[in-house]
């Protein structure tokens, strides 16, 4: 009898797979690819998740926002999310001009280090909020209610503030 593989114990993988169980989320994992794909509802909208390992094994996790990017409003969508990266000092936010997907990847360099569950939910913690205080300023850029540098400011205000509450810091 043939049984599935399951991923070595302390491997990112195994990590994330087991970080979800903890957290009693629902989630599918496909060994052929070694993803693990799952949803999450937001304060302002449901997200698919994907995490899983690079081929060099460094852990990765996907958040795609399920609309996309009328072809109209593309290059304004575009250029507010480059403006988000910029402002980050990495690039986190994606978006495919041939179908308007829109997502948030991170890609964990685990050079020296083991990864933990504790790094995985700073990860994911990051990531949705992230994802989350930007939607709104997103959605005015997609329905032309704001310019891409406009919103661009207003979501990483809204983004500092959050993290600022989430890490206990004065709020205004």
């Amino acid at each position: 009898m043939i049984q599935p593989s399951i991923p070595e114990p302390f491997s990112p993988t195994h990590v994330m797979l087991t970080w979800f169980k903890d957290k009693q989320m629902s989630y599918d994992y496909c060994e052929d690819n070694n993803i693990i794909t799952s949803g999450i509802e937001l304060s302002h909208l449901e997200v698919r998740i994907f995490c899983g390992t690079t081929p060099e094994e460094s852990p990765f996790l996907i958040i795609r926002y399920p609309m996309r990017a009328p072809e109209s409003v593309r290059p304004s969508v575009g250029e507010f999310l480059m403006r988000l990266n910029f402002a980050a000092k990495r690039s986190l936010c994606e978006l495919d001009f041939n179908d308007g997907e829109i997502r948030f990847r991170m890609v964990s360099d685990l050079t020296g280090s083991a990864f933990s569950q504790d790094h995985f939910a700073v990860m994911m913690g990051q990531m949705l909020l992230f994802a989350d205080m930007a939607y709104p300023c997103l959605a005015s850029v997609m329905t032309r209610a704001m310019k891409p540098d406009f919103a661009a400011d207003q979501a990483l205000a809204a983004i500092d503030k959050a993290f600022q509450n989430l890490c206990g810091g004065e709020e205004d």
